[in-house]
């Protein structure tokens, strides 16, 4: 697993200077619980500016997560992930819910990813902040996540649930509040 931060601070006290030192940082995960910093010289994220949001999403739907910084007073900057088409051991696979109508994006619903040893529980909420808007249209599941998955439980906005069993490693995994009628 790795970790992708993006960061800067430009509104200080009068008292303070202007602060930009942020660059933005990539931290690939090495394994045993370690991680390594990766320069931007290497990773390609140079992102200058007050950055004040982060997004992650599959923006051209070839499996491998890309990033998107926002900025204060400044234009969107957009990171394509180019490992997720040289490699499949590095592509994500997306779990994607699609809710009843009216709810299209599952608000006030609940994805329990459940293997042998662990369950991951993701809520599906609208909201967000400062001039934003956040709705979770897909999960990212890790290659390791990917092969130890066995179901998959969903409880809808409306209380009901539907369990999903997985019997294979899909690439691309949608569950349908219409598929428990």
């Amino acid at each position: 697993m790795d970790i992708l931060l993006g960061n800067n601070f430009f509104a200080s006290q009068p008292e303070t200077s202007y602060l930009d030192g942020g660059l933005s940082w990539l931290i690939k995960g090495v394994g045993d619980h370690k991680f390594s910093c990766v320069w931007p010289n290497r990773s390609g994220i140079s992102n200058l500016g007050d950055t004040n949001g982060l997004a992650v999403a599959d923006l051209d739907l070839d499996g491998g997560l890309d990033a998107v910084f926002l900025q204060n007073n400044g234009p969107a900057r957009s990171y394509e992930n180019l490992t997720a088409t040289s490699s499949a051991n590095s592509s994500a696979t997306m779990l994607r819910l699609e809710g009843p109508a009216g709810n299209s994006h599952c608000v006030g619903c609940r994805a329990e990813l459940i293997s042998d040893n662990s369950t991951r529980a993701v809520e599906y909420h609208a909201g967000g902040s400062y001039l934003s808007q956040s709705f979770r249209p897909s999960i990212a599941l890790t290659p390791e996540e990917t092969r130890a998955l066995k179901s998959v439980l969903v409880t809808w906005s409306d209380g009901t649930s539907l369990t999903t069993e997985i019997t294979d490693t899909p690439k691309n995994l949608v569950i349908k509040y219409a598929d428990q009628q």
